[in-house]
């Protein structure tokens, strides 16, 4: 399933139940984003046994980096099971590397 829009409010999320292949992307993908955007996903697999696996796109691209830091334009991934932040990434130069969840989520 293609999922264009998640939701606006950092403190809300948009729940996406996983049962097969699919992509997530930015709304007007493959063109600009719109500005002052914060969008939130949590991927749900359909079965509790099942893991959750992101792969980037190579066109992946975000504003770049201010001092190595990922400060305004990111792609964040939490691991909910334990809070952890797996990554954030920006710009463009290099494609984030595959992510495995450690359960359904």
């Amino acid at each position: 399933n293609k999922e264009q829009n998640g939701v606006q409010d950092p403190q809300h999320e948009r729940i996406i139940t996983v049962s097969t292949n699919g992509s997530i992307h930015s709304p007007r993908f493959p063109h600009t984003y719109p500005r002052n955007t914060v969008l939130v996903w949590r991927l749900v697999a359909v079965e509790e046994n099942v893991w959750i696996q992101l792969t980037f796109d190579e066109r992946f691209g975000l504003e770049d980096p201010e001092d190595d830091i990922c400060k305004y334009d990111f792609v964040e991934v939490e691991e909910p099971s334990d809070g952890t932040i797996l990554g954030r990434w920006c710009g463009s130069g290099t494609v984030p590397g595959k992510q495995i969840s450690k359960g359904n989520q």
